[in-house]
Parts: structure tokens; C-alpha cells; sequence
């Protein structure tokens, strides 16, 4: 007759299960960061395609408007404002109630704003809303339906860019190095203040920012400072030491150059 000789089944010990507990849990913390970095990099590329788009968007809209990029400045209206920080704050560019979309102020004349270049390639079928937005961000495409009939974003929490200012002094794009639109100013930040002039944007937690140029190239900037240039793109006229060039007034806003940005 045949016996079973085999002695009851062993099991995990409870020191040896918070032992594969603990082993678990020091792995899960040590892939997390790691989860983290290469999601934002997957991130970052989705910004690099949104400006992309944007910035051959402009360069298709020029080649309706005789070789002019988005532009809605207009010479009737010497106002200039920012978009509210959030919709329906009371404040900015569509007049006392945010929501009519009508691009005027409390006195209703036509309120001047960079944003409201951009909106050109929304109102003319050239760019979508959600092109606008930063992965990165917390901000959320504006959908509206009457893209026509508005003149600008509801708020800066629907843009996540900064577009070159054409305003005044400020021509078209004529160097395929000019930056012309890139990750949005952290001076222009609805939900961040700095007083450092060489802040990066706060879109990728102050790590760097994307920077479209003229010829819709995309580069990664760990600062925004571009070398080749010698240009600060969220600032105009002073060089890399902070000193007013040569025949500028102190304090003068006037760009250097055809190179010179001053992403809005």
C-alpha cells in the first residue's frame, strides 16, 4: 500500500511576506519618479507638434494675407490689455462680462491684444482650439462654437503660448530665426509671478519652454535665452548682461533686430 510520505505544504512566514511588502514598495517608489520624467517628456513633445501647428498655421495664413502673419492690432484703438486670468472675472479683453465675446473694454472701443492675433487661425478654420493648449497645463480649449464672431480667447487659462507682440515698432517675421511663438511668458502666467527677468515658463514647472521660430522649427530651451541670436524671447532690447545697447534709451521697448522677440 502506497503512502503519502510529503508533510504539510509550506507557507510564507509573516516576516518574509512584509519582507516581499517592503522589497515592493521601495521599487514602486523608485519607478515612479522615473514614470513621472518620461511622461512629461512624451509632454513635451505634444507641446513641440501644438506650436508646430501653430507656428506653419501662421505661415498658411500668410500666404493668404501678401506674406502677413496674424496680426489684429488695429490703429483705431490705442488700448492695449491682457486676457482675464480666468472666464467671467469682470476683467480684460471681452469687456465687463467676459462671456459676450465682444473684444472691447467698458468704454467699447476695440481692446489691442497679441492673443487675439492667434485667434485669427481659429476664426479662419486654420488652427484648432485644442492646438492651443499645453499638455503640461492645467488650461482647457475655449470651444466656442461662433469662432467667427469673437475676437479673442476667453482668458489665459485657454492659451497656453505667447505669440511674437507686432505691434508698433514690431514688423513680420523676416529671419527664419526669430522666435515667434513658444510656451506661454512666465510674465504672462495666470496662476504664477516672478520678478526674475529670466524666468523660464512655468508650462513645463520652470524646466525649460518649447520655442517656435519663423521657419517652424521647434527647439527645447533650457533657458529662454536663444544663443544663436543673442535674444531673451520673452524680453525685447537688452542683450545677455542686461545692458541697454548702443543708441537705445534706457528703458526704451524697442526690439534690436529682425531676431529680436518678444513673445507675449
Amino acid at each position: 500500500m502506497l503512502t503519502d510520505r510529503r508533510g504539510p505544504l509550506a507557507g510564507f512566514t509573516l516576516v518574509e511576506l512584509l519582507i516581499v511588502v517592503v522589497i515592493i514598495s521601495i521599487l514602486i517608489s523608485m519607478m515612479v519618479p522615473a514614470v513621472g520624467v518620461a511622461l512629461e517628456r512624451v509632454r513635451r513633445v505634444r507641446c513641440a507638434t501644438n506650436l508646430k501647428t501653430i507656428a506653419q498655421g501662421c505661415m498658411t495664413y500668410a500666404s493668404d494675407h501678401r506674406g502677413r502673419w496674424p496680426n489684429a492690432f488695429t490703429a483705431e484703438s490705442t488700448r492695449a490689455d491682457l486676457l482675464p486670468d480666468a472666464p467671467g472675472d469682470g476683467q480684460g479683453l471681452r469687456g465687463e462680462n467676459t462671456e459676450d465675446h465682444r473684444g472691447t473694454d467698458n468704454e467699447d472701443e476695440v481692446v489691442n491684444s497679441t492673443t487675439a492675433s492667434l485667434w485669427l487661425l481659429v476664426a479662419k478654420g486654420i488652427v484648432i482650439q485644442e492646438a492651443f493648449i499645453c499638455p503640461s497645463t492645467d488650461d482647457q480649449p475655449d470651444f466656442i462654437r461662433n469662432v467667427d464672431e469673437v475676437r479673442d480667447f476667453q482668458s489665459r487659462r485657454h492659451i497656453s503660448y505667447s505669440y511674437q507682440n507686432l505691434r508698433g515698432p514690431y514688423s513680420n517675421p523676416s529671419s527664419p530665426r526669430l522666435a515667434v511663438l513658444a510656451d506661454r511668458s512666465p510674465f504672462f502666467d495666470p496662476l504664477h509671478e516672478t520678478d526674475d527677468e529670466e524666468a523660464n515658463s512655468f508650462n513645463h514647472e520652470q524646466a525649460g519652454q518649447n520655442v517656435a521660430f519663423a521657419d517652424a522649427r521647434v527647439e527645447w530651451l533650457a533657458e529662454p535665452y536663444y544663443e544663436s541670436t543673442g535674444d531673451w524671447v520673452y524680453r525685447t532690447w537688452t542683450d545677455k548682461d542686461d545692458e541697454t545697447p548702443a543708441g537705445i534709451p534706457d528703458g526704451e521697448d524697442v526690439p534690436l533686430s529682425g531676431e529680436d522677440a518678444a513673445l507675449m
